[in-house]
């Protein structure tokens, strides 16, 4: 319940979109081969689609974020397009959402505020092999 709970959070609404067979195979897959540690803490917990270290949160198989538009740029950490809203980037101090949205399906990791001085960047380099070897490439972004 805990995990479903999680993952409405980071997905911004009341459920996570639906997959297909192959696009859940994948999530599987990503859970199965994420970092243990991330960014130096071990993970407490993992699910179908969600895994978490501490209060570090990720979810595969979400929808774009509604901030994201043809105008927004996106982080290439390793051959991985992340997004991250504009305000989340330039306030340190709060909670962070980045998508990766050059993989299919899309991902996220919601970084609580009290987390970020693990190292963001440290995360996203981390995951990008993961994501890369199980999800299949999706649309470039800017």
């Amino acid at each position: 319940m805990l995990a479903l709970v999680l993952a409405w959070s980071l997905a911004g609404c009341s459920d996570l979109p639906d997959l297909s067979a192959d696009e859940e195979r994948a999530c599987a897959d990503l859970i199965e081969a994420l970092p243990d540690p991330l960014a130096g803490t071990a993970m407490s917990d993992a699910h179908d689609r969600t895994a978490s270290w501490g209060g570090v949160e990720l979810t595969c198989g979400v929808d774009e974020p509604e901030a994201y538009d043809e105008y927004a740029p996106c982080l290439d950490v390793r051959g991985v397009g992340w997004f991250v809203p504009d305000d989340e980037l330039e306030d340190l101090g709060g909670d962070a959402t980045a998508t990766a949205l050059t993989t299919t399906p899309y991902v996220a990791l919601h970084v609580p505020a009290q987390d970020r001085s693990a190292g963001v960047d440290t995360m996203l380099t981390e995951l990008a092999g993961p994501l890369k070897e199980t999800l299949a490439a999706g649309e470039p972004c800017h």
